[in-house]
């Protein structure tokens, strides 16, 4: 194992970088029941490396749908969005790395992106969409946005561990429908690395 530094940001269990904030804004607002889409998700991450690994900061993504593109938005070192075959898994896998493993303890990094969903949400009745948590992470904060036409009828949060884990209810911090289903907000402290937050809706 690498020599811990920077002990001070290591409370979450951080054992090569800690995501001191991850925000997520979810625009749903030019989806449209016939194209299944797009959908438009802007990422941001402020990141601390915590020891002397050489690894990146890897995200995994996938999706159901058609793609996924990419628009690079703000960063010192521009990501990368690479294609991850995962036989035996559904659906198409990427990997979104930010390129810090040459950094030393203690460096922090902002990176913004944008990921587009061209035709990953099918169902006008109901869907979900997780936010990936791959490292310990002090607030995830979420903002979904619906369309005028379709606004958020009801919405659960629920917290998955691992890649197969079992979907968790989150109950002690549900998200919160404003604007008569316009806006979906959620906040969660100190998550835990390798997890996904889950939100389920109506719409």
């Amino acid at each position: 194992m690498p020599t811990q530094r920077g002990v001070t940001t290591n409370e979450l269990g951080a054992t090569t970088y800690l995501t001191d904030t991850l925000t997520y804004l979810v625009d749903l607002t030019k989806w449209t029941e016939q194209a299944h889409g797009p959908v438009e998700i802007t990422r941001s991450d402020s990141i601390r490396k915590v020891s002397d690994t050489r690894d990146d900061y890897v995200i995994p993504y996938f999706t159901t749908g058609s793609s996924i593109r990419t628009r690079f938005l703000s960063y010192s070192s521009q990501p990368e969005f690479v294609p991850d075959e995962q036989p035996g898994f559904a659906g198409k896998h990427y990997l979104y790395k930010v390129t810090i493993g040459d950094q030393p303890a203690g460096f922090t990094e902002l990176v913004s992106t944008l990921f587009i969903f061209s035709t990953r949400f099918a169902n006008p009745a109901k869907e979900w969409w997780q936010a990936s948590v791959a490292y310990p992470s002090k607030t995830v904060s979420v903002v979904i946005r619906f369309p005028d036409r379709k606004p958020c009828r009801k919405i659960a949060a629920f917290r998955v561990l691992g890649i197969r884990g079992d979907k968790q209810s989150i109950k002690n911090s549900p998200p919160l429908i404003s604007n008569e289903g316009a806006i979906v907000t959620w906040v969660g402290l100190n998550v835990e690395g390798n997890s996904r937050i889950e939100f389920d809706w109506d719409w």
